[in-house]
């Protein structure tokens, strides 16, 4: 669950932005970007736990892959891509084997 939507502020393209993010790092670094005993351990930690880069989850993972997912997750709205348009065309330049795929 994105953090606007634990905290109950404004909702936009940009929590759809952070949901495909999750989705991303789940598929690069093959586990969640962060984790939980319950559903409200996993909120609070979806407002406040540091991420770490897929990179130290998986092996081949590329600092721009990592980039790319950490901005797609990042906190604040504001710091994430403002519409998937700007992901799509961020992503048209990456190839598959930045995401890695060898787990560590």
């Amino acid at each position: 669950m994105a953090p606007e939507l634990v905290l109950k502020n404004q909702v936009d393209q940009r929590t759809d932005i952070y949901a495909f993010g999750v989705v991303m790092y789940e598929v690069a670094a093959g586990k969640l970007p962060f984790s939980g005993d319950n559903t409200f351990d996993r909120m609070q930690k979806s407002v406040s736990a540091v991420i770490k880069p897929p990179s130290e989850m998986a092996k081949g993972i590329t600092k721009s892959a990592d980039a790319m997912t950490l901005r797609c997750i990042a906190k604040d709205p504001k710091e994430r891509f403002q519409a998937m348009d700007d992901v799509l065309e961020h992503l048209s330049y990456m190839k598959e084997s930045d995401f890695g795929g060898e787990k560590a």
